[in-house]
């Protein structure tokens, strides 16, 4: 891959070895032989270069030729095809909220498990402010959702077995949470006092939540309690992503080439340097073993043993 660009997110087609990385410029990239060769994907009738950051991608784990790319500037990229090339789409500026086609920062975009593949969440900023959208219909059309504490939102997940139990995290340190599929919004108020960003979360299973922040902070909870406990990443980095491919194993990654693996649902964190690598900014997983990570400086890693 070209040390030209920013790989942000990587994200992988559940039922096949392809996966899919995009970045900054507003380019995608996709794998159909589980990353020994990648090929840029170019939406179609678009300029070779943009200058929209795409930050977050995923598909759909029900039909995963369902997938959504989300950016600044209100970008979003949209596959019904699994990412081939020139299957991405860009939203119409004409199918977004009134007033917000092209203001919002997109960070977090998440697929409810047990509903239509073709349903995303997209959460970020507008205005200074948080702002969430639905779509039904895989991006064809969005409804902007109330956006609840003013509170500038830098991902969004949903629980899983869930339609409606919605996670965000935001710019301030504060936790947000909708039992209503956005409709409402209310603050984690035993959440621990955070001064940095949350970066992340992620739902390891329906009992388990897990968030991470700048200066290489991991926090769990874990019903019926949900009491938040701070666990040891080893690292000081700032944490961008996390990933959990089943209910024990998960992976995070950040500044200075820094990742952290747990064997255990997050209870227990063992940090690790990857030579040669960047900032790194994405990382996703197939299997406990096989997984990739990207950094700032155009490059994407793979493990066939889980990282180790």
């Amino acid at each position: 891959m070209s040390a030209l660009h920013v790989w942000r997110s990587v994200a992988f087609r559940q039922f096949s070895t392809n996966f899919a990385m995009c970045g900054d410029n507003e380019y995608i990239v996709g794998t159909t032989n589980a990353g020994v060769t990648w090929s840029y994907v170019i939406p179609p009738n678009l300029p070779t270069v943009l200058n929209n950051q795409l930050n977050r991608i995923v598909f759909s784990t029900t039909n995963d030729k369902f997938g959504i790319a989300v950016g600044e500037s209100s970008s979003l990229f949209v596959t019904a095809d699994g990412g081939s090339l020139n299957s991405w789409i860009p939203v119409p500026n004409a199918s977004k909220p009134t007033g917000a086609a092209t203001s919002a920062s997109f960070r977090g975009v998440c697929v409810p498990t047990q509903v239509s593949s073709q349903d995303f969440y997209v959460a970020g900023t507008m205005n200074n402010a948080g702002v969430i959208w639905h779509s039904t219909d895989n991006g064809s059309n969005w409804v902007a959702l109330t956006n609840g504490p003013s509170n500038q939102y830098t991902y969004v997940e949903i629980a899983p077995m869930s339609t409606k139990s919605l996670l965000l995290t935001t710019t301030d340190g504060t936790l947000v949470k909708s039992t209503d599929g956005g409709l409402s919004f209310t603050t984690v108020n035993n959440f621990p006092t955070v001064t940095t960003s949350l970066a992340a979360v992620a739902l390891p299973s329906a009992n388990t939540e897990c968030v991470i922040s700048n200066s290489g902070r991991i926090f769990t909870a874990v019903s019926p309690a949900y009491t938040w406990i701070e666990r040891s990443s080893g690292s000081i980095n700032n944490l961008h992503d996390i990933w959990f491919t089943d209910a024990k194993h998960g992976a995070s990654c950040g500044d200075g080439s820094a990742y952290t693996l747990t064997t255990n649902g997050g209870q227990v964190w063992t940090d690790a340097n990857l030579p040669g690598a960047g900032n790194l900014y994405g990382v996703c997983f197939s299997d406990p073993t096989h997984g990739y990570m990207c950094d700032h400086l155009g490059q994407i890693f793979h493990t066939q043993d889980g990282g180790a």
